[in-house]
């Protein structure tokens, strides 16, 4: 049998724990409540001492109030300070945060094995920094999908060689979130991607494909239309469509030749792609091959025929009416429903994707 006085000691000792555990909880809780109430108390001085500076005052008095801030205190409020300044108030706002050391914090935390620390590194350097971040390249290839996203808008805005070539890469990441962010930030970096996507039309497949021309069409660049017509004949449906797109946003003769051909497509988000193509250029000429499609049995493609006819001018508008007239079934309802909307909105409707 157990010895009583051993239990009554354990149970002492068990209590005693208890007791002290209890003891460091509510002196944590005190000390953290006391430090929340110093911030808060310390932030609006913060903010009104970053504001005089941002308007060409003195920068001493608001490092001085970022300083009494805890620093994610103050980092918080660096960051909703970014988001309704611009321009020079903008530049000198940069300028104050790096002072402050805001970038320290960021290479400290981006080597963290916690993700939401690399996360946080990524949207201060994304936010703040120069494009000479260490921590940069290597948070672009992090494990996590939702840092990778973010390094990703921070290599956008600070674009070089390498950094173009790795958005060009994660194009094809598994993750949509990345794909997304990529796209936005090779859009971001302007013509200096244009070189790397137009290599990246020539040789990426599936959603890598549609994440390049997703970007390309953004920027419309002559020298992507021999891809794009080559992609419009892709195995992958959803490649030919933004192929198409994309040829329809450069435009010329041989996009127009190749819209033609593909109102043919056995899918429907390639006819619709090439019909909505067709009416951004305005292509009257083609108005009645368009119109074939009105009939279409897909609602998207018949949908997108109609509004497609609708910015073809005069032309257009006499086959829907005459559609419209013609009696009762799907062509004839799509062919009304187009024309009962004013102008501008087929043409904002026609933007839309299939």
């Amino acid at each position: 049998m157990i010895d009583e006085a051993l239990l009554r000691t354990v149970g002492t000792l068990f209590g005693a724990s208890a007791a002290l555990a209890a003891v460091v909880w509510l002196a944590h809780s005190a000390w953290a409540t006391l430090v929340a109430q110093r911030e808060a108390r310390a932030r609006p001085a913060a903010l009104h001492a970053l504001a005089g500076a941002l308007h060409g005052g003195e920068t001493a008095p608001a490092l001085a109030q970022l300083d009494r801030l805890g620093a994610l205190s103050s980092i918080s409020a660096l960051i909703e300070m970014a988001r309704t300044v611009a321009g020079e108030q903008r530049d000198r706002l940069d300028a104050i945060a790096r002072e402050w050391g805001v970038l320290d914090h960021a290479e400290s935390w981006a080597a963290s094995r916690r993700w939401s620390r690399r996360l946080r590194a990524a949207r201060l350097i994304a936010l703040f920094g120069t494009g000479e971040e260490r921590s940069g390249e290597a948070l672009l290839d992090d494990a996590d999908a939702d840092v990778r996203a973010q390094a990703a808008e921070w290599a956008g805005g600070h674009p070089s060689p390498a950094r173009i070539k790795r958005l060009a890469k994660m194009l094809g990441d598994p993750e949509r979130r990345c794909r997304f962010a990529a796209r936005e930030a090779l859009v971001d970096a302007g013509r200096g991607a244009i070189v790397e996507l137009d290599t990246a039309l020539g040789r990426v497949h599936g959603i890598a494909a549609v994440g390049a021309l997703e970007a390309a069409r953004e920027l419309a660049v002559p020298d992507f239309l021999p891809d794009a017509i080559g992609l419009m004949t892709a195995p992958d449906p959803a490649v030919r469509a933004r192929a198409a797109s994309l040829a329809a946003a450069i435009g010329g003769p041989e996009a127009v030749e190749s819209l033609v051909l593909m109102l043919g497509d056995g899918d429907p988000e390639a006819r619709a792609a090439a019909a909505t193509g067709l009416g951004h250029l305005g292509r009257w000429e083609q108005a009645a091959s368009v119109a074939g499609l009105l009939g279409d049995p897909e609602w998207r493609v018949r949908r997108a025929a109609a509004l497609a006819l609708r910015r073809m001018g005069p032309t257009g508008e006499l086959l829907l009416r005459r559609e419209g007239r013609a009696g009762e079934g799907p062509a004839t309802d799509t062919a009304r429903s187009a024309l009962e909307l004013p102008p501008a909105g087929a043409s904002e409707q026609a933007e839309q994707p299939a």
